[in-house]
């Protein structure tokens, strides 16, 4: 397996341990800043529709430069600060913007992040490899999902979007540790 692929799959686990932490307790938040079910699912439209759009339109970027390492970094940074930015977040309304964030961080990142893991795939095992990020990622949503059950219920939702943006800021960082190599990804890959 390529360096890549590990380092890639190192900064997808510790940035998915921060957000696992948060998916399932989502709804009880959206009402803790006074929402109800149409702001849940208004709030998951705002963060889609950004993504979508924004990832169509940054996907064609993604094909034409070798700054894809930056792409994977600047996407991770901007979701670290969208993640943070939940500790502001008092109304609904505060919460589609924070979603509109969080929507333009994973939009800069995805096509960046998948067009790099694409091409350092080995040959032949393209299943497995695949399988081996979405299988891990799904196991380690299933620990964040208890662990961000236990800090919220020991220490309350502020901690909980400290640590998702101290492990978003960690995913970001290893990101940094992609290799620079001029034949496989070009310069500044």
């Amino acid at each position: 397996m390529h360096k890549e692929i590990k380092t890639l799959l190192a900064a997808s686990l510790i940035f998915n341990l921060g957000v696992g932490m948060f998916g399932p307790l989502y709804a009880i938040f959206v009402v803790k800043v006074g929402g109800d079910i149409l702001s849940a699912s208004g709030a998951w439209a705002v963060f889609s529709l950004t993504t979508g759009i924004l990832m169509i339109l940054l996907g064609k970027v993604a094909d034409r430069i070798s700054r894809k390492k930056f792409m994977v970094f600047a996407g991770y940074g901007v979701m670290a600060l969208g993640n943070l930015g939940f500790l502001f977040v008092e109304n609904p309304l505060g919460l589609f913007i924070v979603e509109a964030i969080l929507g333009i961080g994973s939009a800069i990142t995805t096509p960046a992040w998948d067009a790099i893991f694409s091409k350092a795939i080995d040959k032949g095992r393209e299943g497995f490899e695949w399988s081996l990020w979405s299988g891990s990622v799904n196991i380690v949503w299933a620990i964040a999902a208890m662990a961000g059950g236990i800090v919220v219920s020991v220490s309350g939702f502020r901690t909980l979007f400290i640590l998702i943006f101290l492990l978003n800021v960690a995913a970001a960082a290893v990101v940094l540790t992609l290799p620079r190599s001029k034949s496989t990804f070009g310069r500044f890959a």
